[in-house]
């Protein structure tokens, strides 16, 4: 018979654009989530990563990363800089690290109070990528439009619990509550009552860690 074409969408969001659009409407489109090497993103490189970058084991660790923050309004970079100002202000200005890797980003963040920020710059060994999401306890995609961000995949294989805009396809990468926090698009208040909920409570985001590796395996 005569062979039928079949397109491949990394996300259950891009598939839905596929069948309602025009040229792609009558094909075949079926969902393949994009993968990573278990074996090299894994959870074991935590506490060397901490020793490299001077954090201290207790303290709480964030984690941002992006090619570029500033000027790419889809990376959410305007609502980041809101939530963590709001965090802080709930946190009453307390310490709290941040790893961005990846582009620019540094200078958006700077002046929050307590917030410590460590940038990593563009990182193109995966086994040193994998050693800071490991490092982090909470990795945070404020991305306004995505599509299945490898990041949010990386992250849970390293053990990283996720707080996310459920935009694109990021939303479909974390299980509210079990894996991390899901939170309404583009809304800077609730990514900060969701990250401020869990910065300071290292067992649930250790459970939540744990259960973002199973799902990622």
């Amino acid at each position: 018979g005569k062979a039928r074409p079949v397109m491949v969408t990394p996300s259950r969001w891009l598939r839905d654009v596929a069948v309602d659009a025009r040229a792609t409407r009558d094909l075949d489109v079926r969902v393949i989530p994009n993968g990573v090497d278990l074996a090299v993103f894994n959870p074991a490189g935590r506490t060397a990563a901490r020793e490299r970058l001077g954090i201290a084991q207790d303290r709480p660790v964030l984690m941002f990363a992006a090619e570029t923050l500033d000027g790419d309004q889809r990376k959410g970079g305007r609502q980041l800089r809101a939530a963590l100002e709001q965090v802080q202000e709930l946190r009453q200005g307390r310490p709290l690290d941040i790893i961005l890797m990846g582009g620019s980003g540094e200078s958006l963040l700077q002046g929050i109070p307590g917030l410590v920020i460590h940038g990593a710059g563009f990182v193109s060994d995966a086994a040193e990528a994998a050693g800071l999401y490991a490092a982090a306890d909470l990795f945070i995609c404020p991305s306004l439009q995505d599509n299945l961000p490898n990041t949010l995949i990386e992250a849970a294989a390293c053990g990283t619990a996720a707080a996310v805009f459920d935009a694109g396809g990021s939303g479909e990468t974390v299980e509210h509550d079990v894996t991390g926090k899901i939170v309404p698009s583009g809304n800077a208040p609730a990514m900060a009552h969701a990250i401020a909920s869990l910065a300071d409570n290292g067992a649930l985001l250790a459970q939540m860690g744990r259960a973002a590796r199973q799902r990622a395996e």
